[in-house]
């Protein structure tokens, strides 16, 4: 229903004017990320624009925090590369890792990894024994 409704309403907000206004260009990307702790202060600082300029947006997630980044002068510490292995065969949802995946998971140039079960005990002693 929502999604019927957003593109239903899109169009007609263009027709009668309504535009948005943004105090940084847009950009869009994955809301699984990684940042440095000066960023994540940043962001903190910035709650009140973030608030006001994306309430009414939808995925704002995978808008915010990479509109903020490039505006800002954290952009030159990005990394446009993809540091987590996940495993999305079969669905919108990445499987969980079992012990059959350790030689991937061991051999992978990733730094973290997505997702395992609360019952993955031994796959996890087996990757902290690795990492060590």
């Amino acid at each position: 229903m929502v999604k019927i409704l957003r593109h239903l309403l899109c169009p007609i907000q263009k027709v009668i004017g309504i535009r948005r206004k943004y105090p940084f260009e847009l950009y869009k990307g994955a809301n699984w990320v990684s940042i440095t702790n000066k960023f994540c202060e940043y962001l903190l600082s910035m709650k009140e624009v973030i608030l006001k300029s994306f309430r009414y947006t939808v995925c704002g997630d995978e808008i915010f925090l990479q509109s903020i980044l490039m505006s800002s002068d954290f952009k030159k510490n990005l990394y446009l590369g993809n540091m987590r292995f996940a495993n999305w065969k079969g669905g919108n949802s990445p499987q969980n890792f079992e012990m059959c995946d350790l030689n991937k998971l061991s051999t992978s140039n990733c730094l973290f990894a997505r997702k395992f079960s609360s019952t993955s005990t031994e796959l996890l002693e087996k990757l902290k024994n690795i990492t060590r």
